[in-house]
């Protein structure tokens, strides 16, 4: 008589044990680290403007030349935007300002924290082109500080102002808010459904940067570039990249604790030869 089988079932030999979708994601190591690059690459920002590089007049010439390069079909273009956005309500021009300030840090956290509570496994890919394209930014504005448009034609030194502790006034090349709106544009193209809405928030930022005086043209075009380049780079796959998610885990898994199948057969070990005694 067999013996009866008492053992718990076991999974088809084959399957995947289940995981939680959000076991990587939410480890305190992988959280503090995630939060340590991410803020040391913000202080990138308060380091240029505390370093200060270059001088008032070198960066309001290289904007004035920026500008006879634009051409004056275009200098003409923002010139209406601009006069147009001066003959807005105060209270819709103070808000718009205050929305230009503040919704690209928001909108740029708020991806990367949506991708790692929904898609921990794509969020190290959205990491690297911040990095890149954070990199990419303040290199250009070391090595070519310049001002804004509504600095670029006042003479001497500009009055201070308490966004100067947090941003450099001379690096308006590029746009650092269509930087970060393309970026986040990127993302939703490639992860949000509705992708072909994507395009038009980089378009409101560009829009706004260049009614406000902030931006001109072609800080927004190097702004959209720099951002293309760091998509297209951390898109590219990676001989063993390991993903923030539950992919590795799920490999690391796949492999272990070999299950029982028929003849004493474990799972991860070959089956033993049957000699036919001769």
């Amino acid at each position: 008589m067999t013996a009866l089988d008492v053992s718990p079932a076991r999974p088809p030999a084959g399957s995947r044990p289940a995981t939680p979708a959000r076991l990587d994601a939410t480890t305190p190591l992988v959280a503090r680290r995630e939060v340590a690059i991410v803020a040391a690459t913000f202080a990138l920002f308060p380091l240029v403007a505390a370093l200060a590089p270059g001088t008032p007049t070198s960066a309001k010439a290289r904007a004035l030349a920026l500008t006879r390069l634009q051409g004056t079909h275009v200098v003409g273009a923002e010139e209406l935007l601009r006069a147009w956005f001066d003959r807005l309500p105060p209270a819709v021009s103070a808000a718009t300002e205050i929305a230009y300030l503040t919704l690209h840090v928001t909108a740029i956290v708020g991806v990367g924290v949506w991708l790692v509570v929904r898609r921990p496994s794509d969020y190290r890919r959205f990491r690297i082109a911040f990095v890149i394209a954070q990199l990419m930014t303040i290199a250009t504005y070391v090595l070519l500080p310049t001002a804004p448009p509504h600095l670029a034609s006042t003479p001497g030194l500009d009055a201070a102002s308490w966004s100067d502790v947090v941003q450099y006034r001379y690096a308006a090349f590029p746009s650092g808010h269509v930087v970060f709106a393309c970026l986040v544009a990127g993302t939703a193209a490639w992860w949000v459904r509705g992708r072909r809405l994507a395009p038009l928030y980089p378009t409101a930022v560009a829009l706004v940067a260049i009614a406000t005086g902030h931006h001109t043209v072609a800080d927004v075009v190097a702004g959209a570039l720099i951002a293309a380049v760091a998509l297209v780079v951390a898109r590219r796959p990676s001989r063993g990249s390991r993903a923030l998610g539950p992919d590795r885990v799920r490999r690391r898994q796949g492999h272990g604790h070999g299950q029982r199948r028929g003849n004493g057969q474990r799972r991860g070990h070959a089956a033993a030869p049957v000699r036919d005694g001769t």
